[in-house]
């Protein structure tokens, strides 16, 4: 299948386009926790005035449709007249950036890397790389020390990928290609408009989450003489989880399947570098034919399905393994 669409798309990649599809979730979900929960603690401070106005103001985003946010923030991008390019000529800055247009990806030099010969696709050895860094937090006793357990683990498997690979391989010369690759300029661009629209979410439910906990639980880590972070750690992310994970799933669900900012902000461009499977889908059924002898130009209708399943498989698999993992669906007691 990937090979006969190759022919039709130009630069078609499936295991670029899963790879891209699938980092493209993880850091949308990443910064939107990140911020939300920061945002949500910062508001729901003693003595903060104006908390019903702010929580008002950030839901902004999150209210407006999609649609009419991706059209704002491609034009914000525009190289010529854009917000952005305007913003950074006042810094003194560039102010000519092509973030939509400029194929080169700026930060080639994103770990992790992998040294194949030339004809197999890296793009399949990155993505095994990364599902075999994420495969072993699934134990509990891994994410109980987790930081020293990934730094060699990642190590090791830079070592695999860049000397251990072109050995095994039958193949010429070989090629390095980093994860830095699979990140053209309009990614950051299409990453910042998604932060914009899906932190919120997740602030909202963390706010809901951080009213319901007991404030004399805190007083009593005070008087313990526990510090702000020890309290944060203890108290406020333990309590608020059986509230986030939840969102947390959902919130991957949507970024995973995030039409609107991909196809109207970036295009799935420049040559297809931002596509993900959704867009991809799309432009099968709306922009693609094939010629089958006999029957002409035709809508490749099927192929387009097997994406959708693609998707279906890959976002129930999430979704089980982050349920068993965070026990998502069990009461907080257990």
């Amino acid at each position: 299948m990937t090979g006969e669409l190759a022919k039709v798309l130009s630069g078609f990649d499936f295991w670029r386009i899963l790879l891209f599809n699938f980092l493209w979730t993880l850091v949308n979900v990443f910064f939107h926790v990140a911020i939300g929960i920061a945002v949500a603690v910062l508001i729901n401070q003693d003595g903060l005035k104006g908390k019903r106005l702010y929580r008002s103001l950030y839901i902004i985003p999150w209210a407006m449709p999609g649609l009419v946010t991706a059209m704002v923030w491609r034009n914000m991008f525009d190289d010529q007249s854009g917000a952005v390019n305007q913003v950074l000529r006042m810094f003194g800055l560039p102010g000519n950036v092509r973030w939509l247009q400029q194929i080169d990806p700026p930060l080639q030099w994103i770990p992790p890397f992998v040294r194949v010969p030339d004809g197999a696709d890296p793009y399949f050895f990155l993505f095994i790389f990364v599902i075999l860094l994420i495969v072993p937090f699934f134990f509990k006793k891994v994410r109980e020390r987790w930081l020293p357990f990934l730094v060699v683990w990642f190590l090791a498997l830079q070592l695999i990928a860049v000397v251990v690979l072109p050995l095994i391989l039958p193949g010429g010369a070989a090629e390095t290609t980093s994860l830095g690759s699979v990140f053209p300029l309009s990614f950051y661009a299409v990453l910042m408009t998604n932060i914009w629209l899906g932190w919120p979410f997740m602030m909202a439910i963390a706010t809901g989450a951080l009213q319901s906990i007991p404030r004399e639980m805190y007083e009593a880590a005070e008087v313990d003489g526990g510090s702000a972070w020890q309290q944060f750690k203890n108290i406020t992310l333990p309590m608020i989880r059986p509230a986030l994970i939840p969102a947390i799933i959902v919130g991957m669900t949507m970024t995973f399947n995030q039409f609107n900012v991909i196809y109207f902000v970036s295009g799935g461009g420049p040559l297809h570098t931002s596509e993900i499977l959704v867009t991809q889908a799309y432009r099968l059924v709306n922009e693609t034919t094939i010629n089958i002898p006999g029957l002409g130009n035709v809508r490749p209708y099927g192929i387009a399905a097997s994406f959708a399943y693609i998707v279906f498989a890959v976002l129930a698999t999430i979704t089980l393994i982050t349920n068993k993992i965070s026990r998502a669906t069990e009461s907080y007691a257990d």
